[in-house]
């Protein structure tokens, strides 16, 4: 899908001076590069664009085409907009269980003394001068 915006009917002349219709059809500007260096996409994106002209303003358009030199036919530019579907910055949760599905810690544990007995084991048993430390983190006397 390509987002595409295509403006009202306007009378104009051509080259020659005769009266003609144009149409603004506006694509992504990402879009519009990739078909400069990819004719088969710029084919299908003028195919896309006439049909889509034909249907809103339920004209019988002639399928032969040329593509003009110049960049805009035309006073000023229409403004347009072009819709894109976004995802929302919010989202419906689903029900939660009753019961989480992961084990939950049930007693309080002191950082002090988890950081003492990461320090004890990280300490050789067996070094002169120093007596293990119990288990609430206090040094025997």
């Amino acid at each position: 899908r390509f987002p595409l915006s295509a403006g009202q009917p306007k009378v104009d002349y051509d080259r020659k001076g005769e009266r003609c219709t144009t149409v603004d059809c506006i694509l992504n500007s990402e879009v519009v590069k990739q078909a400069a260096n990819f004719r088969p996409l710029k084919a299908f994106l003028i195919e896309l664009c006439i049909a889509w002209v034909a249907q809103k303003s339920k004209m019988a358009l002639d399928e032969k085409f040329k593509l003009p030199k110049m960049r805009y036919k035309g006073d000023s530019v229409e403004k347009q907009n072009i819709r894109v579907d976004r995802k929302p910055l919010v989202c419906e949760v689903k029900d939660i269980p009753d019961e989480p599905t992961f084990p939950l810690v049930t007693k309080k544990v002191d950082k002090d003394k988890l950081a003492a007995k990461a320090a004890s084991k990280a300490k050789p048993d067996d070094a002169p001068g120093t007596a293990p430390a119990s288990d609430d983190g206090v040094k025997p006397s």
